[in-house]
């Protein structure tokens, strides 16, 4: 398991862009459909399995790891803002990681079952409020959409 996902992150790691994260994440999410198990019953298997329990922070730390590079290379770009407080974008790390890989338990307990492609919408809506104008207009090419900031 820990060989498909970096097979799956193999091709970003060289260029962490949103471009190449809106492209890729589509593999992830049927990654995710393809391990289940792995997302729905982790604790359980955890519990009977230990040497799958290693695997569990392995996976993590790699995912999470893929979506700090993407916020470095996005600041590095001028796509991002600046963090206006210390820690501002491990956090957002945090939660779309939490949203990635917690969608399919969300589905089963809400009964609410979106597409992949809102569901990747979605997750841009997390990132939306830290862009620059350049991140935007990015942003606005990748999603095929014309973008605005509320306040502008």
């Amino acid at each position: 398991m820990s060989n498909d996902i970096d097979q799956i992150l193999k091709e970003v790691h060289l260029i962490p862009s949103f471009e190449n994260i809106h492209r890729q994440i589509l593999p992830v999410l049927a990654f995710q459909k393809e391990y289940r198990f792995f997302y729905l019953d982790s604790l359980e298997l955890m519990r009977h399995y230990p040497g799958f329990a290693d695997q569990i922070p392995i996976v993590t730390k790699k995912q999470k790891q893929y979506l700090n590079a993407m916020f470095a290379y996005a600041l590095g770009t001028g796509i991002v803002k600046p963090a206006e407080s210390p820690g501002a974008y491990e956090k957002l790390t945090d939660v779309i990681w939490l949203q990635v890989s917690l969608r399919l338990v969300e589905e089963k307990l809400t009964g609410e079952i979106k597409s992949d492609e809102q569901f990747r919408e979605d997750l841009w809506t997390l990132i939306f409020p830290y862009l620059t104008p350049h991140g935007i207009e990015l942003l606005s090419k990748i999603l095929d959409k014309n973008l605005v900031l509320e306040n502008e």
